[in-house]
């Protein structure tokens, strides 16, 4: 893992959405989208808030009363596959940090390692982008010279 110590989410091409306890993010660069439940909704939240992965660690061993070193290798875990799909970026100093971390979503009552889970069913119309694939008269615009038919 990146020994970075804080990170942002690498927007514009992330986006989410928190509906419940689950968190559902879309890399608009891959195409795929993603669900964290639960812990992973949490440390997705404390991540949004600017959160560095210190307090993270110290937050789960408080809420759950368990073993800090456990909580900081699958926090490591996670944040390691957020960086394998490119949703997440390390940064050298810490962001501004929002309101406190985590209020909006109270922690689930039982812990469970953080997970994500990827879908790529969709990849297809997610890269779909013809708002985007546009010039300056607009779209849709008919081509000068259209490729003539085989």
């Amino acid at each position: 893992m990146s020994t970075a110590q804080y990170f942002r989410l690498n927007q514009p091409f992330v986006v989410s959405e928190l509906i419940d306890s689950e968190v559902v993010i879309m890399n608009l660069k891959s195409g795929n989208y993603y669900s964290a439940r639960k812990t992973g909704a949490l440390v997705w939240a404390w991540l949004e808030s600017g959160l560095p992965v210190a307090a993270m660690t110290s937050r789960l061993a408080a809420i759950y009363a368990g073993d800090e070193a456990a909580y900081a290798s699958d926090l490591t875990a996670f944040l390691d596959r957020l960086l394998d799909e490119g949703l997440i970026q390390p940064l050298a100093v810490a962001a501004v940090a929002s309101a406190d971390p985590g209020d909006s979503l109270p922690p689930p009552s039982a812990y469970q390692p953080p997970l994500l889970e990827v879908y790529a069913d969709m990849q297809d119309l997610l890269l779909l982008d013809p708002i985007h694939d546009t010039d300056d008269v607009g779209w849709p615009v008919a081509k000068a010279n259209p490729v003539p038919a085989i």
